[in-house]
């Protein structure tokens, strides 16, 4: 999985669809997400366990479940994306047991292939520091 994005740049939103198992859902409406973003070549983390976030949407086909779309979602902030380079990230799902206050699962998303992010250097970087 390949996300690409401009040095300096808080778009496009870094968002991972999530698996359509029901059961999985109703999990992630009890969790916290974190997302951080390892250098491929250095191997440091350049954000580690920042706040993201699980997204609902109705889908556009109404279906008798009530089902959603349910996407994890983190905003890149410009100063992580100050570096260019290969990145690899990933989302850590800390799920939480009703009833359990001190029990909680936990996963590193996405499962089944490596999340890498590009940046890229902007041709064109503007600044403005006031009128002329």
């Amino acid at each position: 999985m390949d996300f690409h994005i401009r040095r300096y740049s808080t778009l496009p939103i870094l968002t991972l669809s999530v698996s359509d198992d029901i059961v999985f859902k109703e999990k992630l409406e009890n969790c916290t997400v974190t997302f951080s973003m390892i250098d491929v070549e250095t191997g440091k983390y350049v954000i580690a366990n920042k706040s993201g976030s699980v997204v609902f949407k109705e889908k556009i086909i109404k279906t008798t479940t009530n089902d959603k779309d349910c996407f994890i979602v983190f905003k890149l902030s410009k100063m992580d994306t100050r570096f260019e380079g290969i990145f690899k990230g990933e989302f850590k799902i800390d799920f939480f047991n009703e009833g359990e206050t001190d029990s909680c699962e936990n996963m590193i998303f996405p499962i089944k292939e490596e999340l890498f992010i590009y940046i890229h250097d902007n041709i064109v970087k503007t600044t403005i520091n006031g009128f002329f």
